[in-house]
């Protein structure tokens, strides 16, 4: 919401970069917990 709300696109794109990287694999890492049946959903063996 915050970004089409922004007037600078590329520059709210770069001071955010850290957060959409950080939820991208956030994102990444649920779903592939949510697809394997074997792993609970706080399972951390992403982690070794």
């Amino acid at each position: 919401m915050q970004y089409k709300k922004a007037k600078g696109k590329e520059k709210f794109l770069r001071g955010n970069e850290s957060s959409i990287v950080i939820h991208e694999a956030a994102v990444k890492t649920l779903q592939a917990a949510r697809n394997d049946g074997k792993q609970g959903f706080f399972s951390l063996s992403f982690l070794n």
